[in-house]
Order: C-alpha cells, then sequence, then structure tokens
C-alpha cells in the first residue's frame, strides 16, 4: 500500500463511538508478557527494550528539595541548565523553555492548546507508538507519513507536500534522532517540514528524547532548522540520563505560544513534582556520573555485527540505542528468537509498513548483548564472518 493509500485510507477512517480509542502500548504490554514468562519460570530477554541500571538509593546524588509545588514552568535554575544541555545548539531567541511532567504530557499539551479540535496531526514513520494515542488522547486524528527504509528513511519534498495536501493537517510530529531507526534527520529534512508546515499554518514538533545518546555528533550538529512560531521542541530526563521513573521533561514554544502550552501543563499536571525536578537539577550537576553514549558502544558494536553477519538491511545507527532491521524472511525470524527466549517488537508497531522490520536495542550491559548473540547462534541467525 502507497503513502497515498495510506493517508486516504486514515482520513476517511470512521470514529470509535464514544471515548477515545488508544491501544495499550506495545511495548509496555511486551515487558508484561516477558514479565509473565519470567514468573513461569523462562529465562527470556527482550530485544526491544533497555536494560538501565537501578538507582535505589534518593542520596545517591545529594540534593535539597521542596515539598511545595514550583512556579508553573518549572525551577529557575533547571530550566537555565535544560536549555543549555538540551538546546545549546538551537538558535531561538524567541523560544521558551519549561518543564513537564515529561515529554509525552507536554507533547499532549501543546496539541491541545495549539490545535482546532479534531484536527489531523501527520506523524513521521516509522515512529514511537505512543504519537498515535497521544495524538487521540488530545481529541485529533493521527495520520502517519510512511518513510520508505529503502531511501535511508528519508524525508522528500513531495512526499511531505501531498501529506499535507491530502489532509489538511495542523501539525506534524517526529523524533529526531528517530526511535525506532536510530537515524538523524538532518537539517535540511527538518527545513522541509517547517517549510511545508508553515506553508499549511501547521506546527512542526520535534521531539529530541535521545539527544544525549548520539553517536554522530556531527550529524547530530547540524540536525537544526531556522526559527519559526510554528516550531516546538520536546527533550526528556528519561532516556537522555536513565530517569524514567522521575517524569521529568521539557519543552520549548516561541513566545506566541508558550504561555498556552504552559497554561494546558498546569491544568493538568500543576507542575512537574518538585522533588523529581530537584533530582534532574542534582543529575545535571553531577552528570560525570550518568552514563554517556560511551557506555554503549561495546553493546553497540555487538548488535550491528549481529546485523551484518546475518545481512539483514538495515539503515546506520547515528544515535538512540536502537536500530531497526529489515528481514527478508520475519516471521520465520521473529519465531525462531522466539524459541529461544528472545522476545521482539515487531516493526509494525511503528507503521503498517514496518512489519518485516523489528526494532533492536543494545541499550543494555555487554554481558546481556553476549548472551542475545549466544542465543541468535543457537537459534542459526547469526550468518557468517
Amino acid at each position: 500500500m502507497t503513502n497515498a493509500d495510506l493517508l486516504k485510507t486514515a482520513i476517511h477512517a470512521p470514529s470509535s463511538g464514544f471515548g477515545v480509542s488508544v491501544r495499550l502500548s506495545p511495548t509496555l504490554s511486551l515487558a508484561e508478557e516477558i514479565d509473565r514468562a519470567r514468573s513461569e519460570g523462562q529465562s527470556v530477554l527482550s530485544l526491544s527494550t533497555p536494560t538501565f541500571p537501578e538507582i535505589t538509593e534518593a542520596n545517591a546524588l545529594d540534593f535539597p528539595f521542596s515539598n511545595k509545588l514550583t512556579p508553573a514552568e518549572g525551577l529557575a535554575p533547571l530550566r537555565n541548565a535544560a536549555r543549555e544541555r538540551f538546546f545549546g545548539r538551537w538558535a531561538l531567541p524567541d523560544h521558551h523553555l519549561f518543564i513537564s511532567a515529561g515529554a509525552k504530557i507536554a507533547e499532549f499539551a501543546a496539541m491541545r492548546a495549539l490545535l482546532p479540535e479534531q484536527s489531523t496531526v501527520l506523524i513521521v514513520g516509522p515512529a514511537w507508538p505512543s504519537y498515535d494515542d497521544i495524538v487521540r488522547m488530545a481529541g485529533h486524528r493521527p495520520v502517519m507519513l510512511q518513510l520508505d527504509s529503502a531511501d535511508n528513511f528519508t524525508i522528500r519534498s513531495g512526499a511531505v507536500a501531498e501529506a499535507f495536501a491530502a489532509t489538511g493537517a495542523a501539525a506534524m510530529i517526529l523524533s529526531n534522532p528517530c526511535n525506532p531507526t536510530g537515524r538523524v534527520h538532518t537539517g535540511e529534512e527538518l527545513a522541509i517540514l517547517l517549510d511545508q508546515a508553515e506553508g499549511h499554518g501547521a506546527f512542526l514538533m520535534v521531539d529530541e528524547s535521545f539527544s544525549n545518546v548520539m553517536f554522530d555528533s556531527t550529524a547530530w550538529r547540524g540536525a537544526v532548522t531556522r526559527p519559526s512560531e510554528l516550531l516546538l521542541l520536546f527533550n526528556s530526563f528519561s532516556k537522555n540520563y536513565h530517569l524514567q521513573g522521575l517524569r521529568v521533561g521539557v519543552c520549548m514554544a516561541h513566545e506566541r505560544v508558550y504561555k498556552q502550552v504552559v497554561a494546558a501543563h498546569q491544568t493538568l499536571m500543576s507542575s512537574a513534582p518538585s522533588l523529581s525536578q530537584a533530582a534532574a537539577l542534582a543529575t545535571l550537576r553531577h552528570m560525570e556520573s550518568i552514563p554517556a553514549s560511551s557506555h554503549y558502544r561495546a553493546a553497540r558494536a555487538i548488535a550491528i555485527e549481529i546485523v551484518e553477519r546475518n545481512g539483514w538491511r538495515c539503515s546506520p545507527n547515528q544515535g538512540t540505542f536502537y536500530i531497526f532491521p529489515k528481514l527478508p524472511q520475519a516471521e520465520q525470524t521473529l519465531a525462531r528468537m522466539r524459541a529461544e527466549g528472545l522476545f521482539p517488537l515487531r516493526g509494525d508497531a511503528f507503521g503498517a509498513r514496518y512489519g518485516d522490520h523489528f526494532r533492536f536495542c543494545f541499550g543494555r550491559p555487554e554481558e546481556e548483548m553476549v548472551e542475545i548473540r549466544r542465543r541468535l547462534a543457537r537459534a542459526g541467525l547469526l550468518g557468517q564472518r
């Protein structure tokens, strides 16, 4: 099915009736399946989700905090530090930053505050599955622009123009670097998106939640575009600093719309939790204790070796701890992984046309990757050197 067919189908899809139709998160569903298998005594590993070190003592980083609500925009020292750390390479003098209770709720607040009721939101795919549900929960209609793996998931002006013309979208969202492909979309590609968005009076929302898990720093420095009132940026402490449980994110919005987004977030959360903000600030002040991209290099090398030895087609990983290989015999290959206790997340969770891919995560200790490689070899899925 072509992008044009998919766009047409999505536009004319019937309403689900009462309420909002959303799915259980595919990644959380996979985690629950793994937990059930382990409770039954099975030795299983997820191929899709990271294994982070667990921090069990709050005093691992010394930080003072108050149990009072912070300002709606967040703690000023954290806002200043986060702007430099997350968005220092951007030149956006008229954009302001606020601290959110995670990136997802910031994206929801922006869509709810800025878009007309029942708008269409274009999602650049393959895409993190939560985007679809965030759009639906905000009262809008998600439509995916599915990029071609044979073209290295490159954003082309003609395809973007076609998508906006076909849908009348009020916004477009993408992750950069991309979850699940690990690709960094270039400044030229971001310019295409912004030009098309501005031409249709639409917002461009760029989620940079893996900005610190970067293996091509040159590409990342160039992955910016010009200022615009219609540009919003998001980021998160979850993946960058292994702090998922804190639920702390950031959003940058132009001063013309900034207060609307902050007000929407304040209505939902008052402010991000003060304890979490204090811990996030302490983390930025003790960054030497937080694993950087180099922490993943050995595990990444094993993942790349596995892909190359099998001859799986795969875009080069530039950022994130994910790669997105295309499997020549997907059903059989995924079944053989399962038989060895390796639980993959099939690619159609990230877009309908990617069912012959899977998300392969190397965000784990090297010894886990060694065990994954051993099991793949046992399944006959290690190819030849």
